[in-house]
């Protein structure tokens, strides 16, 4: 299957009710807040992380996650670790960690088509879907810096320093190291056809999901063309999915990373990389 087949479906015809399409309807379709990309808070998304349950009252009129009809299942509860990891060496210690946006709010969905889906106010769907770009199951615990070094004595650090602590940290954690901006290119790659940046990448499946998401609409016998489609909370669960892969992306042996959260997890990929890259 590839990897936009595990995020949506491919749209086919089908009996008012299939729980593939966006679009079958719920009975009665309740008001819902959606918070798309531009409300992206990191503040927010590590509290509703380690407490999913908040996520309605901290995101007002947010779509709940409990289970219940027309709602997703609960998410996982995911607390701060506190520390992510600790070193054995005094001179690293305890090492922090930061709440990543696994769809990059600002950065890849703030203004991409695909917001037409979940948000009203694009003026493409009757009702916003309650959505939060902040919900739990879009969050991933990235290991940063040693506690230590903030405040300042980080940043004089050579850059042989301070891959040496990141590689450590990914070593024992299997998380991609965080730290800096994300528009990470591979200068062996650099078209970015094998190593894409991770905004660039998410905009390319936000795109691919904006398209089959929209196929749907026009095989669903319950969207007229004379009213605007609204989409059920299987919309919501495909960006939740496209999160999850985006999640698997960041972790696991280093061999399968293809998209990088900082320059530090690019280099520590390279000796074990696999892909075909041409050398400059």
């Amino acid at each position: 299957m590839s990897e936009i087949g595990e995020v949506v479906s491919v749209a086919a015809g089908h009996s008012p009710g299939a729980k593939e399409c966006p679009f079958c309807p719920e009975e009665e379709p309740k008001a819902y807040t959606t918070h798309p990309g531009a409300a992206n808070d990191s503040g927010a998304l590590e509290e509703i992380m380690g407490k999913p349950s908040r996520l309605p009252s901290k995101q007002g009129g947010a779509r709940p996650k409990e289970g219940e009809k027309d709602q997703q299942s609960a998410s996982i509860s995911q607390p701060k670790p506190t520390p992510i990891y600790t070193s054995p060496d005094p001179k690293r210690g305890a090492y922090s960690c930061e709440a990543h946006h696994l769809i990059s709010g600002k950065q890849a969905l703030d203004g991409e088509p695909v917001e037409r889906w979940i948000a009203a106010s694009k003026g493409k769907i009757e009702r916003d879907t309650g959505y939060s770009v902040n919900n739990a199951d879009n969050g991933f615990w990235a290991p940063s810096i040693p506690e230590q070094y903030k405040g300042g004595s980080w940043g004089p650090k050579s850059f042989e320093e301070k891959f040496a602590i990141a590689i450590e940290v990914m070593e024992k954690t299997q998380r991609q190291f965080h730290k800096g901006h994300h528009a990470i290119t591979d200068p062996d790659d650099p078209g970015g056809d094998l190593h894409p940046s991770y905004d660039k990448y998410l905009k390319k499946k936000l795109a691919e999901i904006d398209e089959r998401i929209e196929a749907w609409s026009n095989a669903c016998q319950l969207c007229k063309p004379d009213k605007k489609p609204q989409p059920s909370v299987t919309t919501n669960q495909i960006f939740d999915n496209l999160s999850s892969l985006m999640r698997n992306k960041l972790s696991g042996p280093r061999q399968g990373w293809n998209v990088f959260l900082s320059k530090y997890a690019l280099e520590y990929h390279k000796p074990v990389c696999t892909h075909k890259r041409t050398r400059l």
